[in-house]
């Protein structure tokens, strides 16, 4: 008995479907830990003791976790913070709340899981978190905290974890970065007037601009207009030899009426020589009778 070979399963996938195979598999891994992420934070706002700051709950934590914040909760430890540095924590995560940052971070999340392949999406997720804690810390110190202070609390809640992602966390960003940011010195007055000499290079740029453009248009017109002469001469030209030819036709005909006429006319003389040598003879032949 002959036994017909099977071919396997893995014989008949190809390299694209391989790869479509392990970009989901990927995205599905980004996806369950995603909703393990909201879940862990939900479980915690809706489990953990907490109280109400304005619309802002405020949702103690028991374990050595640093602070951070998602949608409309702060997650913190009291017991682990002075009175001052508990309410400038407190005041910095509200700005998160306020700005809506949670959402940027959905965001940046979905994104990573949709192009996890993608170094450019892990970048990008980076620096959101980044300019996110830049922009807070700018609204803090705006707002009227004392950078020194602010920059001390910042170190001392700078404890190696492993933050949830989705959440903002009081540490995550880098925080030499960070600090830096706070101390660049914002251009005095005596120095603003570098700025206005902005105006005239931008003045002298849009002049130069526009010239450059009705030059371009100029030169475009001119050769429209040079395209529209080439087709009117080519149509007198085309007309000329039209009418050359016309006037070759009735050159033609008129002298093949010429030719004809003249054909006629010695017709003619033959015809009446002949009657003329006719009567002649008749004469000739009735003198010889006589």
């Amino acid at each position: 008995e002959t036994q017909v070979p099977t071919k396997s399963l893995l014989s008949e996938i190809t390299w694209i479907e391989l790869l479509w195979g392990a970009y989901f598999i990927g995205v599905g891994i980004f996806g369950v830990n995603l909703l393990i992420q909201l879940f862990t934070l939900f479980y915690k706002r809706f489990t953990l003791p907490s109280l109400n700051d304005d619309g802002i709950r405020i949702v103690e934590l028991g374990k050595d976790e640093p602070p951070f914040s998602f949608l409309k909760s702060v997650f913190i430890n009291p017991e682990k913070y002075d009175w001052d540095t508990y309410n400038q924590i407190i005041e910095h995560e509200k700005i998160h709340i306020q700005q809506m940052h949670s959402l940027d971070m959905i965001v940046a999340e979905l994104l990573v899981g949709l192009q996890w392949f993608n170094p450019a999406a892990w970048y990008y997720r980076k620096a959101i978190e980044n300019n996110l804690e830049f922009l807070t810390g700018a609204t803090m110190l705006h707002q009227g905290a004392k950078r020194e202070s602010y920059q001390i609390n910042l170190l001392r809640v700078s404890v190696p974890q492993y933050p949830i992602g989705l959440a903002m966390n009081y540490n995550q960003s880098t925080l030499k970065k960070r600090i830096k940011m706070m101390n660049v010195k914002k251009s005095s007055v005596r120095s603003s007037w570098k700025y206005l000499t902005m105006f005239p290079v931008l003045g002298l740029s849009i002049v130069c601009l526009n010239a450059v453009q009705a030059e371009q248009q100029q030169l475009q017109n001119d050769q429209l207009s040079l395209i529209d002469l080439r087709q009117e001469t080519d149509v007198l030209n085309t007309s000329a030899v039209e009418i050359n030819a016309q006037q070759e036709q009735i050159n033609n005909a008129t002298t093949q009426v010429e030719s004809n006429t003249a054909t006629d006319a010695k017709t003619e003389a033959d015809s009446k020589v002949l009657q003329d040598a006719k009567v002649e003879s008749q004469m000739e032949t009735s003198w010889i009778g006589a």
